[in-house]
């Protein structure tokens, strides 16, 4: 029905016989039902505007038909073309079946699904979780010789307190508080490194760093250097937005 029955005839005449039209209806332009004189190229654009409708939605675009968008998963821009080319003025269609052509490319090459990948590149920047991994894994290690110490203090100090004197009381108390002194460093540095791990706690996670450079427990000489290393990467800017993101609050 593209308008092609017309050349058929025997006879150079424009016009059918009264009450006569050439074609099937639901695929005709309306200036082609109503009369033949002022039909050109544009009605075969309505033609193509109702094929695409059927084939989209299955139904003809029948009285008041709704966008196939609202029938089938298709890209909404689609219906722009579709009730473009199913104007019933002519002048408010596609004016040319290329112009059609060019519209559908468009969409087709703008649709995520068709585009080409995006290369991976990966990003060679370290993420402050990856910077702060090293100084987290000393601190690890410095509150693991704090509480190997403190074990070896505590057992040394049982064995000085089972002899009774005054000088070996005095210098049990003395073993006990460097143990209490050196375990609370220990925990204090694996509770930090546990918060760097995760991004959690910002002010923890500070604070052990700089309790990691002061000299308590016998771990002190192996958490001074990452302590100051772990201090450097948390006061960056990038580092505090990481824990902010990470505990879902602001840091200031």
């Amino acid at each position: 029905d593209f308008g092609l029955a017309k050349m058929l005839g025997g006879h150079d005449v424009t016009l059918t016989r009264t009450e006569q039209a050439l074609g099937t209806a639901h695929y005709m332009a309306p200036e082609q039902i109503q009369s033949s004189s002022g039909v050109d190229h544009r009605a075969d654009i309505y033609s193509l505007g109702v094929v695409f409708y059927e084939m989209l939605t299955g139904e003809l675009p029948i009285g008041r038909f709704e966008p196939p968008s609202s029938k089938v998963r298709i890209d909404v821009r689609l219906d722009d073309v579709v009730l473009r080319s199913l104007a019933s003025a002519p002048d408010r269609r596609y004016q040319h079946a290329s112009d059609v052509k060019t519209e559908v490319e468009t969409i087709l090459n703008d649709d995520p699904e068709h585009r080409p990948p995006v290369p991976n590149t990966p990003n060679l920047r370290p993420s402050a979780r990856d910077r702060l991994k090293a100084p987290a894994v000393g601190l690890v290690v410095a509150s693991a010789v704090d509480v190997v110490a403190t074990l070896g203090i505590l057992l040394f100090s049982l064995r000085i307190s089972a002899v009774a004197s005054d000088a070996l009381t005095i210098r049990t108390l003395i073993f006990n508080a460097v143990g209490v002194a050196s375990l609370t460093h220990g925990t204090v540095l694996a509770l930090g490194a546990a918060k760097m791990f995760r991004l959690r706690s910002y002010p923890i996670a500070v604070g052990a760093s700089v309790v990691a450079i002061l000299p308590f427990g016998p771990g002190a000489a192996i958490s001074l250097p990452f302590g100051i290393w772990a201090l450097i990467v948390l006061l960056t800017g990038e580092t505090r937005a990481a824990f902010a993101a990470g505990s879902g609050r602001d840091i200031s």
